[in-house]
């Protein structure tokens, strides 16, 4: 984990070296006034500045009776984590999806986390199926967790305004989790999802997903002692698994999360 600094930053903004020299040479800058209160440049930062949008925030996920508070530094994606009952974080965009996957992937699961992303990210992750966002990120995160959506954020209500639209997102982990590898799960999706309007069907029997199919077959077999016989057909195969489980007229775009179930596990 990285040292902390030893920086001390006040309040007070203290204008750049490059506006100390423009304002040596008579120039104006709009650096040196642009952000008076928080020094965003040098962190690419957009400050969440309502303080009734952050008080939201946190009476969503917290109780009265807690008051324990650690500050740590470091790679929230990549660091050991603790025991923890809630999360509370405006993320930083650029890491929504690992977030979301590192907080569900954590033992012992927590109780509940509040997170502010992107809103196209945030109604993504929130879509139902047969709505037209419903995808593999959905069907993923609401295979571990019940998702719904709190509230929006307008940009204005950061220092200085990002260029996106922002949204608060509840998270509750399933408890216990499902009885599934996401791996298999995360497997199946990238297959069906891939063209979502298409039959199951017609996407699994696609050339590229056959081949992948066959190989995977070939190397679970070998891996558990397996005979594979010399007329084994993984179409053949494919097919009989899709007509058991009724699923193979269905389309990725509306099935539920118990129904891609039930088709990784027939």
């Amino acid at each position: 984990m990285p040292r902390a600094t030893t920086d001390r930053f006040s309040r007070a903004h203290q204008p750049s070296a490059k506006a100390k020299a423009s304002n040596d040479h008579g120039e104006s800058s709009s650096n040196a006034v642009r952000n008076p209160i928080f020094n965003t440049e040098r962190f690419g930062q957009h400050i969440l500045k309502n303080p009734q949008v952050a008080q939201t925030i946190v009476d969503k996920g917290t109780r009265p009776e807690q008051r324990k508070l650690e500050i740590m530094i470091g790679d929230f994606v990549k660091a050991t984590l603790p025991y923890f009952d809630v999360c509370i974080s405006n993320t930083p965009y650029q890491i929504s999806s690992p977030l979301i996957f590192r907080l569900l992937s954590h033992r012992p699961l927590f109780r509940i986390a509040i997170l502010m992303f992107q809103r196209e990210f945030a109604v993504r992750l929130t879509a139902r199926p047969a709505t037209d966002l419903w995808s593999r990120l959905s069907a993923n995160v609401q295979l571990y967790a019940k998702v719904d959506l709190i509230m929006h954020v307008d940009k204005n209500n950061f220092r200085p305004p990002p260029k996106v639209e922002s949204s608060v997102v509840r998270l509750v982990p399933l408890d216990p989790p499902p009885p599934v590898e996401f791996a298999e799960f995360d497997g199946l999706g990238r297959i069906v999802f891939g063209r979502k309007n298409k039959t199951i069907n017609a996407g699994f029997l696609a050339k590229g997903v056959m081949e992948m199919l066959e190989s995977n077959w070939k190397t679970w077999a070998s891996a558990n002692n397996v005979m594979i016989e010399d007329d084994f057909n993984i179409k053949k195969k494919v097919e009989q698994v899709l007509r058991e489980t009724g699923f193979a007229e269905q389309r990725a775009a509306k099935m539920s999360v118990d129904d891609l179930l039930k088709c990784a596990k027939p």
